[in-house]
């Protein structure tokens, strides 16, 4: 054995004593030139349509082997809607009158998958030497020329057309998504992105609790005939791939009953799920949310079309965070407004109360301007807290410092944990209205009326706070939602990743916080 050169890195000796001998004769040329283009399918055709010939190509794009399709005809491998709407004569009727037919459209393989092609049926002509080369652009027109059949030659696309799709649906969804303010009309709008741009079953979007065990999905897209997951639904319950979100990771599941993390595939099957993608939203280190993708079929799912839904994922969290950011600052700056009414209400309310336990017109002045001044400082203060974080004891006794005309009349109970800014902001607004409105119609309307603040932490971080008024008169829900019951309703429970709600019991109002503290 000769010793290998550099230049010979496959290891195949190319020495002059053992030369690679070469045809030249042009049918083996030929032959060899068909053989050699695998990315091409080179399939020839007779008068008819019939396969004649089938190349390597042809048996790597589309399954058949040449002994399995030749014989057949060209509709073989088309799909059945050209099929019936007459594709293949209509192509070769084109060939013959223009000397080529533009291929680009889907068609058949053996498995019955689709594929995306692009190619040329052109005509396939016999000539002599004797009749000269020839300038005709089609052939069939050329001197001495006799067409004998078709030759079609085309290119599997289906990853470039993909390609072109994610990227043409990541602009669409972006400029849709800039004029959007409802965020469940952007859930929407990404989970249909996802969904026909892949071809799936099914797409959606949910948030996840705490410890990342539930999801709740607010909004999914479905196939036609498929079910929706709208709802919440534990992880643990199909698997236990929940992990690998946890720690940020995605989770591309080609087969549901090939998968290490799912033990038993019958509950994912039950919903419509043989392959999964799903992708995480982190935020400081929790799992916040997943943007998902099911399939009923299996199917494996390519690293660009992972990144395409990490790119709608993310363009979504966006908008949505956009939209929260707007919605906020309208509601600060409502709030301004709101809160100006209130601080002369207030006021009000700290004179009425102050004048009634006072001997002298002097004493009244006194004790009247001692607590506007402590209404002036607990403002001051309480704004300063809202930007930095501040303990949540800290923050109900600031906030109910101008009320607190008798301390026995509201009672604060509960640890002193630590609120981030916008919790502490979202509270404030939430104290403040309670005691304006207690002031004016509740339990600080009259001289028996108490209120009471109590809040407790468990050990998962989950928080409930109550503001319970009684001996005041009997109250009743308002037949109007004004803003301040939009604060006490939508806003302040979503502050602490949760639900706040207003009880309108006889014995007198009740005031809920559920959320998480602490995270």
């Amino acid at each position: 054995m000769t010793q290998q050169t550099a230049s010979e890195p496959d290891g195949v000796d190319r020495t002059p004593s053992d030369p690679v001998r070469f045809d030249h004769d042009p049918l083996h040329l030929a032959q060899l030139i068909v053989d050699s283009a695998v990315d091409y399918a080179i399939v020839t055709l007779t008068a008819d349509g019939t396969i004649t010939s089938w190349n390597e190509g042809a048996e790597r794009i589309m399954g058949w082997t040449a002994d399995e399709i030749v014989g057949r005809p060209a509709a073989t491998f088309f799909v059945p809607e050209d099929v019936a709407a007459g594709q293949p004569d209509y192509e070769m009727r084109v060939a013959t009158a223009q000397g080529q037919a533009r291929d680009e459209r889907w068609h058949l393989a053996k498995d019955g998958r689709r594929f995306w092609a692009s190619g040329r049926m052109m005509p396939l002509v016999a000539r002599t030497d004797a009749d000269g080369p020839t300038t005709e652009k089609n052939l069939v027109d050329a001197p001495g020329a006799r067409q004998v059949g078709y030759l079609k030659i085309l290119r599997d696309r289906t990853a470039q057309r993909d390609a072109l799709a994610r990227q043409i649906a990541l602009l669409d969804l972006g400029d849709r998504l800039r004029d959007m303010e409802d965020v469940h009309q952007m859930v929407e709008l990404a989970s249909e992105t996802l969904g026909r741009t892949l071809g799936a079953s099914r797409a959606g979007y949910g948030t996840l609790d705490v410890d990342g065990s539930v999801i709740d999905i607010r909004a999914d897209w479905n196939a036609p005939g498929g079910q929706s997951l709208v709802g919440r639904l534990r992880f643990e319950d199909f698997g236990t791939y929940a992990e690998t979100l946890r720690r940020g990771g995605t989770v591309a599941m080609s087969d549901c009953r090939m998968h290490p993390d799912v033990a038993d595939p019958e509950p994912l099957e039950a919903i419509g799920i043989r392959a999964l993608l799903n992708v995480p939203l982190m935020e400081r280190g929790r799992l916040k949310a997943v943007t998902f993708v099911n399939d009923v079929r299996t199917r494996s799912w390519t690293e660009d079309e992972q990144n395409f839904v990490r790119g709608v994922a993310d363009r979504t969290a966006a908008a949505i965070d956009r939209a929260r950011s707007n919605a906020e600052r309208e509601i600060v700056a409502r709030e301004l407004a709101h809160r100006m009414k209130n601080v002369l209400t207030i006021a009000q309310v700290i004179a009425v109360q102050s004048l009634r336990h006072v001997g002298s017109l002097d004493e009244g002045r006194r004790v009247v301007a001692e607590r506007l001044v402590a209404l002036g400082r607990a403002q001051d203060m309480l704004t300063d807290l809202a930007t930095e974080g501040a303990g949540l004891r800290d923050v109900a006794q600031q906030a109910l410092a101008p009320y607190r005309t008798d301390e026995s009349r509201i009672t604060i109970e509960g640890p002193n944990v630590e609120l981030t800014g916008p919790q502490v902001l979202g509270l404030t607004l939430a104290l403040h209205e309670l005691a304006t409105n207690a002031g004016k119609y509740g339990a600080l309307s009259t001289p028996a009326g108490r209120v009471s603040i109590a809040w407790s932490v468990a050990s998962d971080h989950a928080f409930v706070l109550t503001w319970t008024e009684t001996g005041g008169p009997i109250v009743a829900e308002p037949q109007r939602q004004g803003f301040g019951s939009q604060i006490l309703g939508r806003v302040t429970g979503a502050y602490f990743g949760g639900t706040s709600r207003t009880e309108y019991a006889p014995g007198g109002l009740r005031f809920t916080i559920e959320g998480q503290i602490g995270i």
